[in-house]
Parts: C-alpha cells; structure tokens; sequence
C-alpha cells in the first residue's frame, strides 16, 4: 500500500514537472507497469487531481490546483503573521500562535515564543481544538454540519480536571463564541495554562484560522487573560489587513 501512495505522487509530480504525459511516459518514468499506472491514473482523473487531454496526454487537474492554491494561502497567512505576532508576544507577555483547523485537529503554523514559561505546542504540529482556546474559536466557524461531524468523530477526552468533554456544552460556548469575537480556555488544556483567541476573517480568502496569546501562571485568572484580549484584537486587525493586501498583490 505505501509504495502504491509513493507511486501516486511519482506520477503526480512527473505531469507536474512535464505535461501533458502519456501513460507510457508515467509508467516508464516513474518505474510502473502500464496497468498499475492506467489504475493510478483513473483514480486521479475520478478525483479531479489530473484531467485527459485527446490522444490520452494528462495535466494536473482542478482538485491539484486547489490543493496548491490553499497551502500558497497558508503560507501567505503565516509569513505576514510572524511578525505581528512576535510584536504581541512581548505586549501581552505570553506566547502567541497562528493556527487552522485540519483534520479536526489545531494545526499550528506560528509559535512566538515569550520568557521561560514552556507551553505545549510547536509549529508544524497538532493539538486537539475541544480544549483550546484557539480550537473553540476555530470550532465556532464551522457550519452545523460539520459542526456535527466533529463531535461524531470520536470521543472526547478530559486532558484536566478542567476540561469540558460534553459537546452540548461546548456548543453553548461555542455559541458564545460567535456572538463575542472571541474564545478562552483555563487550565483545560495544560495545567497553569490560560489561553485567549480571536478568528481571522478574511472573506476573500476560504481559511479558517485564528490567532491566540497564551499565558503560564501559577494561578490563572481570567481577568488577567481578558486585559489581553485589546491588543490580540488590534494583531488580529493587522494580519486581516496584510493579508488582504497579499491576496490582491498576488493576483494582479
């Protein structure tokens, strides 16, 4: 099966490399029988990642270019984040992230790290959303169907004593959410942890992301963790702005 999954993007980065591609030119290239690259292929052309030209030649399809143009998006996202967030990091005296929901998991794209205080988290990985505050903010973004999905996916399991695993009480949250700007958490994720998280809007582009301050305290309180939520806001702003303006200047 694993060398039928690296078969698959051997033949997908030969069309990228050269097309239009035969279907001889993918098996002789990418080292495949005829047979095992003509069943590749109609899988991929099923799936919309390549299409068929006359005389059976391929080129990358709509699904392939999709997939491109959002991973163009995320990089986009995070490189005009890092520094808005490394400015924030040190107003509000916390780490700050930017991450996107995949996979119903938090994918962190930008950690900026603040002071000694370690926190559980690292570009590049994953952490449940049911129990951050950038999850529940990512969460409340949903539409009810997959909103659905989500909770039907699998149980969710107390990493604290804090944390809250009924999903019709995260939906009254989440809820809340939508109506506030903006999520919290204390202490559900980590002990001595409180979090604080406001969405990234930007109606031009299909993203789901959010930005979040994260503070390790002895004795978390939420009144600390709301003094925070200006200068998140106005960091949210700048990110919307630069992000806008990248997506214009990448498309004129």
């Amino acid at each position: 099966m694993v060398g039928l999954v690296d078969k698959t993007f051997d033949l997908l980065e030969r069309v990228a490399r050269d097309a239009p591609c035969s279907l001889r030119d993918l098996s002789i290239d990418c080292g495949v029988p005829l047979t095992t690259a003509h069943r590749i292929v109609t899988i991929l052309l099923s799936r919309g990642y390549l299409v068929a030209e006359r005389k059976g030649r391929y080129h990358l399809g709509p699904a392939w270019h999709c997939v491109a143009q959002r991973d163009a998006l995320l990089s986009l996202l995070a490189a005009v984040s890092r520094r808005p967030l490394a400015d924030l990091a040190s107003t509000a005296c916390g780490h700050t992230h930017l991450g996107v929901l995949q996979g119903a998991m938090v994918t962190y794209l930008v950690k900026q790290r603040y002071g000694r205080g370690e926190v559980h988290s690292a570009e590049n990985t994953q952490l449940e959303a049911y129990c951050t505050a950038i999850g529940k903010c990512l969460l409340a973004q949903l539409e009810p169907a997959e909103l659905d999905a989500y909770f039907e996916s699998g149980p969710l399991i107390p990493l604290t004593p804090a944390t809250i695993t009924d999903p019709d009480e995260i939906r009254i949250y989440l809820s809340q959410v939508r109506a506030q700007g903006w999520a919290a958490e204390i202490e559900e994720s980590s002990p001595g942890l409180m979090c604080l998280s406001v969405p990234i809007l930007v109606p031009e582009i299909d993203v789901c992301a959010a930005i979040s301050v994260s503070v390790v305290h002895h004795r978390p309180v939420r009144e600390a963790l709301m003094d925070r939520l200006p200068w998140l806001q106005e960091t949210r702003r700048l990110v919307e702005d630069r992000m806008v303006a990248g997506t214009r200047e990448n498309r004129s």
